[in-house]
């Protein structure tokens, strides 16, 4: 058994007052109609959902776009209305407000869909087509879609029903949680719903600990290195990680339980949070007669034995397989819209995708996460960063990554799904830089939003039609599901913006260069010639000594701090949308720090150390400005980036005289 702790001096107590604030904003979460509304009979061919989670909210949003007219009424059995159930974790954890969670279910609501809270679908009458509620109210479909979701599947230790043993699924989970303020929390299951829950509590709480009967965390998605790597940055986050561990027994009391494990050893806690798995919810589909296995059993159409009644999502068992990750809902959801549409539905990603993204980290794992060869294609990074590559017959077939938050793996996922042939070469660069070359990604439409299948190609189309940003958002569903690709989103949205910022940079490049060539030529900016001219004021910049220890003192604050600014942006490794800005920032602070030298010298190169400092300061200038140039083209190859890198290699090899020059000619002002 293996045991991560954390100091706990280092943990914060929490305050009653934040469960209770947590209990507020789930009550605001709820309509002010919680009985629900009779329905219109004049509805013509409605389809009804049952079901409002994440798959069931995809479904209605993209029939809403197709068929705008299309009725349709969405069976919720949940007191709140609508909301993005996958986003419940780092809601809480980050502090973000609750309401958010159903800002895109209000975004897309229109007359033509219904909602009814807090009832029950109890009976399906297939011969006659009508569905009874739980609330004694009939309704008549014309489709039917089961998008019911899943149940937790408990150990058998934690299958006895009791009030400090919760799952955690859903609002009403987080309101009995909030309501017993716990201070003390086990956390059962060391997968994907287990990290997430635990980081959820984690604020409200001081002590929260992960029990796993497995060797590491996601033992399904990540090998043991990644997985230690994860573990020690939950331990940095304050939560307890317990591996190999078997519970014996379970004592409960009324305020407290305590774990008893095979090694004897004993926790307390005074709650349990079950996570240990999920299992299709069938119950109505079995009473009504529908054909189930493990789930409700489904064709290529997601249709069930029954033509007009179809399943989507974790409920629904298709060629014997159950999905149980929101990517492969939201496909279901929408390839289901297109075929009710009578649009062709788009195939199914070849690659699973699994990432999780907690505090600062992201965890990946794309296609095949399990070692095929005993060879080790990995890059380990100086931030902590793991990334492995999982190769078969030269192809790259899957990828294990961990990184900082809101890193790009597009490339990874564009070249895992072409199933692209990786040379030594290749496989070299990665060991050595942790990516791809740019070779091995070309011609890939990347994948910007896992969850809704969202590619780049897509939201550029939907761009160039003149869309709004929050248009193309509520249409394609990208960046309102798991919430990890709003970052890419934005960039693929804002290529205006990028452009302009490519502009800007260019230009103040040009202009930089162009500063240095007229230096270059002593083009020297003259003296008055007479002390009536009124040039003799202006002249005072480079004349006047005090005016010259002014302008010399704020160039030198300029170059601090674009040298702080270039460094910081190299050490944070930006995104390709910061970067941009970040290079416009520094070009602008440049041309700041050469006008300042203009009026600190009228353009003179001066003799000696003056010299000296004039042409280190030109070539260091001119390097950055060919190296920014570079870097922001447009269509950059692989080519074109390692002549950026190289150049700016010797741009910051020529900032070190710098400062030792600007001492002797400080020294050489004051004192000799």
């Amino acid at each position: 058994m293996r045991d991560s702790r954390v100091n706990t001096a280092q943990a914060t107590t929490a305050s009653p007052t934040a469960w209770h604030l947590l209990q507020e904003q789930l009550d605001s979460l709820m309509p002010d109609a919680a009985v629900p509304a009779a329905l219109s009979e004049n509805l013509t061919h409605p389809l009804v959902v049952i079901g409002a989670g994440p798959t069931a909210q995809a479904l209605v949003t993209r029939l809403n776009h197709l068929q705008p007219g299309q009725p349709v009424i969405v069976i919720n059995g949940e007191p709140f209305m609508p909301y993005n159930r996958a986003q419940i974790s780092a809601s809480i954890a980050e502090g973000r407000a609750l309401q958010q969670l159903a800002s895109h279910w209000q975004a897309v609501s229109s007359p033509n869909v219904h909602t009814l809270q807090n009832v029950q679908a109890v009976r399906i009458d297939r011969k006659q087509k009508t569905l009874v509620l739980s609330n004694g109210q009939t309704l008549r479909y014309d489709k039917l879609v089961l998008a019911t979701g899943s149940t937790p599947a408990r150990v058998p230790l934690l299958q006895e029903d009791h009030d400090r043993i919760i799952d955690f699924r859903d609002l009403n989970d987080i309101a009995r949680i909030a309501a017993l303020n716990p201070q003390r929390i086990l956390v059962v299951g060391g997968g994907l719903l287990g990290i997430e829950s635990a980081r959820a509590v984690r604020p409200f709480c001081q002590h929260v600990t992960i029990l796993e009967r497995f060797p590491h965390v996601l033992p399904r998605q990540l090998d043991e290195t990644a997985a230690k790597h994860l573990t020690t940055y939950l331990l940095e986050l304050g939560i307890h990680v317990r591996t190999g561990c078997q519970m014996l027994h379970v004592h409960r009391d009324t305020d407290q339980l305590q774990v008893e494990f095979a090694d004897q050893s004993t926790l307390s806690a005074d709650l349990i949070i079950s996570a240990t798995g999920i299992k299709p919810r069938i119950d109505l589909a079995e009473e009504s007669g529908l054909a189930t296995e493990r789930g409700i059993v489904v064709n290529d159409q997601f249709q069930t034995n029954d033509p007009d009644i179809y399943a989507i999502g974790e409920c629904c068992e298709q060629h014997q397989t159950l999905i149980g990750s929101l990517g492969p809902c939201l496909k279901h959801a929408q390839q289901l819209s297109s075929i009710l549409c009578d649009e062709s539905a788009q195939s199914n990603s070849a690659s699973d995708i699994f990432q999780l993204k907690i505090g600062q980290r992201t965890v990946v794992s794309i296609g095949n996460s399990k070692p095929l060869d005993n060879i080790r294609h990995v890059y380990v990074g100086e931030r902590g960063q793991y990334r492995r590559l999982i190769v078969e017959d030269n192809c790259l077939v899957g990828a294990i990554l961990f990184d900082q938050a809101n890193t790009d793996f597009s490339g990874f996922a564009a070249a895992i799904e072409a199933r692209r042939e990786l040379s030594e070469a290749d496989l070299d660069f990665f060991r050595e830089n942790g990516r791809l070359r740019a070779e091995n990604t070309v011609h890939c439409d990347r994948v910007i939003c896992f969850c809704a299948n969202v590619t780049e190609q897509r939201l550029q189309h939907l761009r160039a039609q003149q869309l709004p940003t929050a248009e193309i958002i509520r249409i394609t569903g990208a960046s309102t599901h798991c919430g990890s690709c709003a970052p890419r989103v934005a960039e693929a949205l804002g290529s205006r913006s990028s452009s302009r910022q490519q502009i800007i940079a260019v230009s103040a490049a040009i202009l930089v260069v162009t500063f240095l060539l007229a230096a270059m030529t002593n083009l020297s900016l003259p003296y008055a010639d007479s002390w009536q001219s009124p040039w003799r004021a202006i002249d005072q910049f480079w004349r006047s000594s005090q005016l010259r220890q002014y302008s010399g003192y704020l160039m030198l604050t300029v170059l601090l701090s674009s040298f702080v600014w270039g460094y910081w942006r190299r050490a944070q490794r930006l995104r390709s949308a910061q970067q941009k800005r970040s290079v416009s920032v520094h070009m602008l602070l440049a041309i700041a720090a050469l006008t300042l030298w203009y009026l600190h010298t009228g353009g003179r190169i001066g003799y000696g150390i003056n010299q000296l400092l004039f042409w280190l300061f030109a070539v260091t200038m001119l390097l950055g400005s060919v190296a920014g140039i570079f870097w922001m083209r447009a269509a950059r190859t692989e080519s074109t980036q390692k002549q950026a890198r190289w150049l700016r290699a010797v741009h910051w090899s020529a900032l070190f005289p710098l400062p030792a020059l600007l001492l002797i000619h400080l020294l050489k002002f004051y004192y000799f």
